[in-house]
């Protein structure tokens, strides 16, 4: 018998807002727009492995002496939503869905987007620490965030007693491509994960009415 719990999981960047907290971060933290780019390539290349992309990261981020826990909220928390992603997630809610938010990006910026959307239960990425008085020590970044996802919906699950083919996963990122094979997927026209998603559709604003009014 299917369960009759509801649920549908949003990612957060490129999803429900339009800023890339990276890359805003970095440059905040006084790397410069071409290290950022170099790195982030050698990384996913496989030049650099996850680690030692991280110690190289967090090495700059000291030396420059610009990362603070007021420099990155600076930079992060000016964000913008994508017209039509708070009333999405308020539709969803108002249907008795129970939404979470799930991320590759920051602590940071995910509690902040979970607060303004009422959203309590979230799951992100890297952890940023700081110091008592507010200076960065160093990121916390798991490898292979595809496979980080994966194990964030098989936890939904088990906590809430569905199967992960009943959890709606909602986004466009390639680190969507692994939960797409467990959950039903919805993306946006043009994305990547077109070919393996459950339901396509033209922006945010289209999937309350795909899904719910279905």
């Amino acid at each position: 018998m299917m369960n009759q719990k509801k649920f549908v999981v949003f990612d957060i960047n490129h999803t429900l807002i339009h800023d890339n907290s990276w890359a805003q971060l970095n440059v905040a933290f006084g790397m410069t727009p071409g290290e950022d780019e170099m790195l982030w390539n050698l990384n996913q290349e496989g030049i650099l492995d996850n680690e030692t992309w991280v110690k190289i990261v967090n090495a700059l981020f000291r030396s420059r002496g610009m990362a603070t826990v007021e420099n990155a909220k600076r930079a992060v928390l000016g964000y913008q939503f994508i017209d039509g992603a708070v009333e999405t997630v308020k539709t969803f809610q108002s249907e008795g869905y129970t939404v979470i938010l799930q991320s590759g990006g920051m602590d940071l910026l995910v509690r902040d987007v979970a607060e303004k959307l009422e959203v309590n239960e979230w799951y992100h990425g890297a952890d940023l620490e700081f110091d008592v008085h507010g200076n960065f020590v160093e990121m916390h970044y798991p490898d292979q965030d595809s496979f980080l996802k994966l194990t964030q919906i098989q936890m939904i699950a088990d906590k809430h007693g569905v199967e992960t083919s009943e959890i709606i996963c909602v986004g466009d990122g390639a680190n969507e491509a692994e939960i797409f094979k467990i959950c039903r997927g919805v993306t946006f026209e043009g994305s990547r994960l077109e070919p393996i998603a459950w339901k396509v559709v033209p922006s945010i604003n289209e999937v309350a009415d795909v899904i719910i009014r279905q």
